[in-house]
């Protein structure tokens, strides 16, 4: 039977932002799935080569076991219950947000992207207890990572010809590199963001090969691997720029989560911003 709130509570977010909170009547506990996801590994062997040797890992989506526990004042109750969660897990509504929080950290991890994977029932098991359900869910999240905390920091003051900002950005959060959304607020000619992490390993850039006039602007996704602006659908970015590979490191993985920043910019005034976004990214919780 359903006892207390638990250590934490879960919420699902639907795609039109409704939310609903299992906080009492219904519980949602999760079994498995906070830990790191499958990942698919290519490699490759030379002729006549007795091993193979790694190209690379990637993440699968997520797999999420569950059990859904409802309980209700009485018969007529609990199936008005068990109606309204049909709602919330409708797959007809598309994919789901599935947030996590833990009230005694004062944290929310995040997944994206959720669907049901199977079907999902429960009997009404009238003999045991009437006002009393449980439903075994499994669930998918095509998104394979969790987020946490959201952070936003702007770079204005540019200096010099070309106008240069040079910054640190100390990630101190989160087990996996972090993709950010960069937002490039005109006026400028030009602009460019460089991200340098180890010595002598060539820094990861976006380079915007545009202008933009006071008013417009144009972000550069990371994570969706998109580039939009408020002129034109036209991708701006420079053949060389690494949007598919540009991030920002956490204190977890190595050098301490500094990342050297290095914005440059052609025909600037004191309104040109640089905007970084990004959520504390974890692989496993």
């Amino acid at each position: 039977m359903i006892g207390g709130l638990g250590s934490y509570l879960v919420s699902v977010e639907d795609v039109n932002g409704s939310v609903y909170t299992f906080d009492g009547n219904t519980q949602l506990r999760i079994l498995t799935g906070r830990s790191a996801p499958e990942t698919r590994t290519a490699s490759s062997a030379l002729p006549l080569q007795n091993y193979s040797r790694v190209e690379y890992n990637a993440f699968l989506p997520r797999r999420l076991t569950a059990v859904l526990q409802v309980l209700g004042e009485d018969a007529a109750h609990m199936w008005k219950c068990r109606q309204d969660m049909y709602r919330v897990f409708n797959p007809f509504k598309g994919p789901f947000t599935l947030h996590v929080t833990y009230p005694q950290k004062g944290v929310t991890y995040t997944a994206y992207n959720v669907m049901l994977s199977d079907a999902m029932d429960s009997p009404l098991d009238t003999k045991r207890d009437p006002r009393y359900s449980e439903f075994a869910l499994s669930m998918t999240a095509l998104d394979p990572f969790w987020y946490g905390t959201h952070h936003v920091v702007q770079y204005t003051g540019f200096t010099g010809t070309p106008g240069a900002i040079s910054t640190t950005l100390t990630l101190t959060a989160g087990n996996y590199w972090a993709s950010p959304l960069v937002r490039f607020y005109g006026p400028f000619t030009a602009i460019a963001i460089f991200n340098t992490i180890w010595k002598n390993v060539t820094p990861k850039k976006l380079d915007v090969r545009m202008a933009l006039a006071a008013g417009q602007s144009l972000s550069v996704d990371c994570r969706f691997k998109r580039v939009t602006s408020t002129v034109t659908p036209e991708l701006a970015l420079w053949h060389d720029s690494n949007l598919n590979t540009f991030g920002l490191i956490p204190e977890s993985l190595g050098s301490g989560g500094v990342n050297n920043l290095d914005i440059y910019s052609f025909g600037y005034t004191a309104n040109t911003i640089v905007q970084v976004e990004w959520d504390d990214t974890y692989y496993a919780i």
